[in-house]
Formats: structure tokens, sequence, C-alpha cells
């Protein structure tokens, strides 16, 4: 009895010198109904907590999560920002404001806490999603730029975000920035054909050609089995006037390919350019007879016939393609044309009006089978056209002048003079209606005003010279 007495007295001396707390703490019992989901209670402790040890962190954060849930946003928002001031690289504090401002669609201020997050944690792709995506959407484009610098510099950028840096990089104006860092992926990466590809896209962009057709040449070396590549070369070179390095690229190309069909025409069409209409027909007509329905082979054949002055060739497949797609108004056309200045008329007019059921709004093909006409002696047919064309293009003389020309033809002296004489109304100065008013006064037998119109037709002749 004695011993348990003095052993009791012991411990209780030990709890007051030591100072230990024999009941549960307020941290304790705020877990404790915080775990019981017991939120009125949990709040009570938790604050008396938090008013003895705000920087009691994990604390705090249960704190903040009840006043959270029962929506206390203000004072959440309060002190959250006041403790990660203080632990900023506290993540489970970091996490929390991100999911609360999230929570509360305050999306710009969750952003920062996912910035945060991402920094002490890089392998969060969840978040870095979610990151670029409101960079994205709100276009916040140094924001964006700042967070995949900082994914760089952890070494956790992938090459879509590496790619997308060099763009944002380009779009704010710094190129430099994004050459150095399309060379810095090359030096880690030598075959990393996309900086290469963007790099050359940069320097096209600063005309500076000759690192474009550096770089190009290095390439198609690195890579010979690349045939777009070899394409995208000639292009750049035909459009920055390197005629004859396309040109000689291309033979040594249809050397190694015959067979390539893309690699013939491209190569046919600088030919062509060149007038060197003998090689031009070599390669298609070579390429026609491993494809004899080939249209658009057989169109370029047509026009370089045409080029040529091999009129009778040109107008064999013009007339198998009009044949063969009935549909096609450009071949139509000119066959039409080829006809007209074979002087093949009475062809020229049946093509012509066959397009004009297809397409009655044309033009040039009214005007031309206008002409056709007249060359046909058809006025009559000739006159609505020219009509039409007079009300289509009112302030354009040449078609009143013809009309006044077909109104004398049909002897209807009238309507000649009132075209002819619209034509003076809108430019006096025009030698030819005045010449063709001549003819029409001179059909009627009026002599001194025919002579008037032909002295006044000689007088702005020699004024012109």
């Amino acid at each position: 009895m004695g011993i348990s007495l003095w052993r009791s007295l012991l411990f209780f001396v030990l709890v007051i010198a030591l100072g230990i707390d024999l009941f549960p703490s307020q941290r304790e019992l705020g877990l404790l109904y915080f775990n019981s989901s017991l939120v009125d209670k949990a709040r009570f402790y938790l604050a008396k907590q938090f008013t003895l040890d705000p920087n009691d962190v994990r604390n705090t954060l249960r704190y903040l999560e009840v006043l959270s849930y029962e929506g206390a946003l203000e004072d959440v928002e309060k002190i959250g920002s006041k403790l990660v001031l203080k632990y900023p690289n506290d993540f489970k504090l970091c996490e929390f404001m991100a999911n609360f401002y999230e929570s509360n669609l305050m999306l710009d201020k969750a952003s920062s806490y996912w910035y945060q997050m991402i920094r002490l944690n890089s392998s969060l792709e969840d978040v870095k999603n979610k990151l670029m995506s409101f960079y994205i959407l709100s276009k916040h484009n140094n924001l964006l730029i700042q967070f995949y610098e900082m994914l760089q510099q952890q070494g956790k950028a992938d090459f879509s975000q590496l790619y997308d840096l060099g763009r944002l990089y380009v779009l704010i104006g710094e190129d430099k920035k994004a050459q150095a860092l399309y060379m810095s992926i090359l030096k880690k990466h030598p075959d990393e054909k996309d900086a290469q590809l963007r790099l050359i896209s940069l320097y096209l962009s600063h005309l500076d050609v000759k690192r474009v057709f550096g770089l190009y040449a290095q390439m198609i070396k690195q890579y010979p089995q690349d045939e777009q590549l070899r394409f995208d070369y000639i292009d750049t070179l035909l459009n920055y006037g390197q005629r004859e390095e396309a040109l000689i690229f291309l033979r040594t190309m249809h050397q190694q390919n015959p067979s390539n069909d893309r690699i013939t025409n491209i190569l046919a069409s600088l030919y062509i350019e060149r007038k060197d209409y003998h090689a031009a027909k070599e390669l298609l007509e070579g390429l026609l007879l491993k494809t004899p329905y080939n249209m658009e082979l057989m169109r370029n054949l047509s026009s370089i016939y045409l080029d040529s002055k091999d009129y009778k060739k040109a107008q064999n497949f013009l007339e198998h393609m009009v044949k063969e797609n009935p549909t096609d108004l450009s071949s139509q056309k000119t066959l039409g044309y080829l006809y007209t200045d074979l002087k093949n008329y009475e062809s020229a007019k049946d093509v012509f009006k066959k397009i004009l059921e297809a397409d009655p709004q044309n033009i040039d093909v009214i005007q031309t089978l206008a002409e056709v006409y007249i060359e046909l002696q058809n006025y009559s047919y000739a006159l609505p056209l020219l009509k039409a064309l007079a009300e289509h293009n009112p302030e354009d003389l040449v078609f009143q002048i013809k009309l006044g020309e077909i109104y004398l033809q049909l002897k209807d002296f009238v309507n000649a003079e009132i075209s002819l004489r619209r034509c003076h109304d809108k430019q006096a100065g025009n030698y030819h209606s005045h010449h063709v008013l001549g003819d029409v006064y001179a059909a009627l037998g009026n002599t001194s005003a025919s002579q008037r119109e032909y002295r006044k037709a000689l007088e702005l002749i020699r004024s012109a010279k």
C-alpha cells in the first residue's frame, strides 16, 4: 500500500514537472471529430488549435476544409493565401488551395497553385494538362511560356511542349529564342526532323536562304529515303527563283527514279517554262504510254502542242478529252479557241454553244461566240449576244461599236446610229465609232454627214500619232 502511494505521488510530480496534458489536446480532438465527420465539433476544436498555433499547417488544413465545407470562402482564401506565403513548398497546402479555387470556378487563381504543384512535383500529368489548357484557352501566352520553360529546366518537357514553346517564341517576336530552342533539341537529338523543319521555316521567315538550302542539303543526306523532303526542297528552290538548281536536282531525281510520275510532271513543267518543248513532250509522252487515260497528263501535253504550234496533235488530244469528259469546260474552251484560231468556225460555234448551256453567264465565251457568228456572217445570232455584253459592260465602248456594226450589217440604220452616238457621248475621241457612223450615213445616202464623220475619224487618227 505504501509503495503504491509513493508511486502515485511520483507520477503526479513528473506530470506537473514535465507539463504533460493528461487530456486530449485541441488538435487531437479536432482531428478525432474531423475524421468522424462531426463538422460542428471539429470546427470548434480546430479553430481553438488554430488560435493557439496558426502555423500548425496540418491542423490549419483541416480547419480550412471545414470552413470550405461550410461555405466560408472568404475565410478560406484569407487564411490559406497567408499560409502558402509562409510555406510555399508545402505540397498538400498548394494542392488544397488549387482544388478549392477550381471547385469554385476561380481558375485564374487555381492556375497559380497548379504551377506551384508542378514546380514541387514535375510528374503530375493531370495537373500539367489542366494548367496548359487554362493558359491556352485564356490566351495567357507569357504564362504558358513560363510554364514550358519550367518543364524544360526540369527536363520534363516532351517534344510537343518544346515545339509549342518555340511557336510561342515566334508569336511574340522572340525568334532568336526559338532558334536556340530548336538547335538545343538537335544537339541532343540530331535526327529530330521536326526541329530541322521548324528551323527551316524560321530561316525562311528571315529570308536567310543560304541557311535554308544548307540545312536542306544536310537533311537530304541524312534522310535518303524521304521523297517528300526532296519535293519540299524543290518547291523552296522554285519559290526563291533558283530554277536552274531545281532543274539539275530534278534531273538527278528522275535518273534515280524514272517511273515517278510526280517528278516527271514537275520536270516537264520546268522544260515547258524554258520553252524546251521537245524535252517536255518526250517526258510526258513516255508517261502517257503508262497511263493512257490520264486527263491531266493529256491536258499538259495539249498545252505543249499548242505552245509549239503542233495544232493537229493538240486538236486530237483536246477532242479526245472532251469526248471522254463532256463536263470538262476548261478543255472545251481550249478546243473552241483552237478551232477559232484555225478558222474552223462551225466547230468553234458548236463547242461554245455547248459551254454556254452549262455556263450561261460566261462573258468570255459569249464574246467569242459573238465573234464566231460575225465571222460566219450570222449577224442575227450575234446581235442578242452583243446586246447582252453591252448591257453587262456599259462602259466598254468596244461592245457598243460592234453593236453598231451588226446593226449596219442588218441594215437597221436607226439602231446603228443610236449605238454609235452613245459611244460619242461617252468618249468623243474614239475614231472607230466615227468611222462606222460614216459608213451608216453612207448607206443611208447622206453624203455630207458621212464625209463629216470620216473627216472626224481622220483628225482623231492624226492627233493620236
